[in-house]
């Protein structure tokens, strides 16, 4: 019973009260009985079973929110200024968000600058502050 969701126990309960009623003045009391469990069994797998595995095929994926969007790639949409921040763009489970995000400081080190227009790579993520760390290198050489 413990593996039996509630649609299951509806399923089977609407399954067996069927088929008991459908056959009831043809089959009988000692076989009704079987004849109610199989039909149970038959509307939870044969009809129940297959509407819920179609309608779990329309089911949109689960956004994974900002944090989702680490090693993402983006583009600056404004020059960066001299502290290494400014504004990028990300597509984020089909939007386009717009992120205040600051250069890797190992980068800006370097003397890194990033413009607009330029694509960059999501280091880090700061939800509760709505804001990025973003490297000007492509991923596979992110220090």
């Amino acid at each position: 019973m413990v593996l039996l969701s509630p649609m299951d126990l509806f399923a089977m309960a609407f399954g067996a009260g069927t088929a008991g009623v459908l056959l009831q003045g043809v089959l009988a009391p000692g076989l009704l009985i079987y004849a109610a469990i199989a039909g149970a069994l038959a509307f939870n797998f044969l009809v129940m079973k297959p509407i819920f595995a179609l309608a779990m095929k329309f089911a949109s994926r689960p956004s994974e929110g900002l944090e989702g969007t680490v090693a993402l790639q983006g583009r600056a949409i404004t020059k960066f200024d001299t502290e290494g921040k400014g504004l990028v763009q990300l597509t984020l489970d089909g939007q386009i968000v717009q992120l205040l995000a600051s250069l890797d400081p190992a980068e800006r080190e370097l003397g890194e600058n990033v413009v607009k227009g330029d694509d960059v790579t999501v280091l880090e993520v700061d939800a509760k502050r709505n804001m990025c760390t973003i490297s000007k290198l492509p991923p596979h050489r992110n220090p």
